[in-house]
């Protein structure tokens, strides 16, 4: 693992080449750093790349798509997908990853007191991550390389494919600081194949959208399940990885209300939903019913079952939940 720290400076900061595999072809991945000042205009989107932003200080404008104009203000973070248009003004210092196709990428704000310590590295291909020192100060530790960080600084990070390390970032006063991690992905995508397009994603959150073809629909006339179901997974799937790490479906389960007919253009949004250790090894391992007490239940004498499917229950009398397992052993029974 190689760890650089560097200074904010204008022009480019930081550029590597990354790679699914020793003999992949390389996509290139910059750290860009731009001054805006109130003359400035700063375009985006032109090359097929995405690009994330975050505005270290100052305000600016940004316009994707030509739509609705939206204002940020410092410490914000925004993104254009590479089939996006996007126009960005203002005034301050604006902090850029410039991803080629093939990247894939997210950025997370870390309120960060203490000591935090965080399993790095992916499977698929290379990876980069860059630490950005919002204010205060903090500090990186790995087995091999320690570095302080202050406002005004950013450590970057490279794993090789399949390199796994673990690294502390701790901060005695406190700080705040805006992770980019980015992996270079195999060049193959089934959903931009069908057509499947990011609109959003921020941490915890990803939308989706399709335009709807004759090649999407069945012959009722309706959109085919499928390609419904790929929009779900691909949403949220991004949403999942935006918590760190790129993750793949284990299990998947959805439920159809209406027939899409006569649509021209469907979206999907997902938001993750964090679970503890324990309760995501029982769903992996499709236990059917997991018992949860937490301080409410010693209080009130109640248990609060979750089932694989249906989620949580709710909390109940243990009687109650004995009833609900008698009448599954008995439906069971009778077949």
């Amino acid at each position: 693992m190689e760890m650089i720290k560097k200074n904010f400076n204008t022009g480019n900061v930081h550029e590597i080449l990354m790679k699914d595999e020793p003999e992949g072809k390389p996509a290139r991945l910059s750290y860009y750093i731009e001054v805006m000042n109130l003359e400035t205009v700063l375009k985006f989107g032109e090359n097929e790349e995405t690009v994330y932003h975050v505005l270290l200080d100052g305000t600016a404008t940004y316009v994707k798509d030509a739509e609705t104009p939206v204002k940020v203000k410092a410490g914000d973070e925004f993104y254009c997908e590479h089939d996006n248009i996007m126009e960005v003004t203002g005034n301050g210092k604006l902090f850029s990853v410039i991803m080629e196709k093939g990247i894939r990428g997210v950025v997370r704000k870390i309120p960060l007191k203490g000591v935090k310590e965080m399993k790095v590295g992916e499977a698929i291909g290379e990876s980069s991550m860059a630490f950005v020192c919002l204010n205060g100060a903090f500090e990186i530790e790995s087995e091999q390389d320690v570095q302080m960080c202050e406002q005004g600084q950013v450590v970057f990070l490279r794993l090789d494919r399949k390199e796994y390390k673990k690294i502390k970032v701790s901060s005695e006063e406190g700080a705040m600081i805006v992770m980019f991690q980015s992996v270079k992905m195999f060049d193959s995508d089934f959903s931009q194949v069908i057509g499947v397009r990011t609109l959003e994603q921020g941490y915890g959150y990803c939308k989706v959208g399709m335009d709807i073809k004759k090649e999407h629909m069945n012959p009722i006339g309706s959109v085919h399940g499928g390609a419904i179901f790929t929009m779900a997974d691909e949403a949220s799937g991004i949403a999942a990885s935006t918590t760190g790490g790129i993750c793949t479906t284990v299990d998947s389960r959805i439920e159809f209300l209406n027939a899409a007919l006569d649509v021209k253009y469907l979206t999907a949004e997902a938001k993750a939903k964090k679970i503890g250790k324990k309760i995501r090894e029982g769903q992996i391992e499709k236990v059917p019913y997991m018992l949860v007490v937490g301080d409410r239940d010693m209080e009130n004498g109640t248990v609060s079952p979750r089932h694989r499917a249906d989620g949580d229950l709710g909390a109940m009398d243990f009687a109650d939940f004995a009833k609900i397992l008698k009448e599954v052993v008995d439906t069971k029974a009778k077949k």
